[in-house]
């Protein structure tokens, strides 16, 4: 789990390409990973998909990322946080 990828801009990145944020891709990786996911990561040498909180996340993969932290949190508490999130961050992306 990251928060924020500062200096990332557009492009494929190769050390990045098991990485999500969107709000859509989370839900659905959580579900079936090959839903966005072309091949298996360990095809490459690579690990299970990794969520990067950030601008484009949304309730799965905040959520998803504080259980691997071992906090449980409502989906109301994630809901009011998730301005703050965005927020910060925008910020650490124009840093």
């Amino acid at each position: 789990m990251r928060f924020g990828m500062p200096g990332y801009r557009h492009g494929v990145h190769v050390i990045n390409v098991f990485c999500h944020e969107s709000s859509i891709h989370c839900p659905g990786l959580l579900k079936n990973p090959s839903s966005y996911q072309l091949f298996d990561p360990e095809i490459v040498g690579g690990k299970e998909f990794e969520f990067i909180i950030g601008y484009h996340s949304g309730f799965a993969g905040i959520s998803h990322a504080l259980k691997l932290q071992g906090i449980s949190i409502s989906k109301t508490q994630v809901k009011k946080n998730l301005s703050r999130v965005w927020r910060e961050s925008f910020m650490i992306s124009i840093a």
